[in-house]
């Protein structure tokens, strides 16, 4: 499993969250665990929404049509 900075490498690099992972070495290993636990369920919750949004519009478009087979004796000419 990862640890937490890599975790929270793979997160956008916005100023709000590059301020706050340095001071996650300042919480007690209980409250560190606790973050990435929520990490974690926010980036499984967001994969997650993504995979459905895909099905969904794979359901909803519309079907290819096959091309027509041509016989053999007609392109045999």
């Amino acid at each position: 499993m990862r640890d937490i900075r890599e975790r929270a490498a793979m997160l956008p690099d916005t100023p709000r969250i590059g301020r706050r992972v340095p001071e996650l070495d300042q919480l007690p290993l209980d409250e560190q665990a606790v973050v990435k636990d929520v990490l974690e369920s926010l980036l499984l919750k967001y994969q997650a929404r993504r995979w459905e949004e895909a099905r969904a519009a794979a359901a909803t478009a519309p079907a290819k049509k096959a091309a027509p087979k041509r016989s053999a004796h007609a392109t045999a000419r």
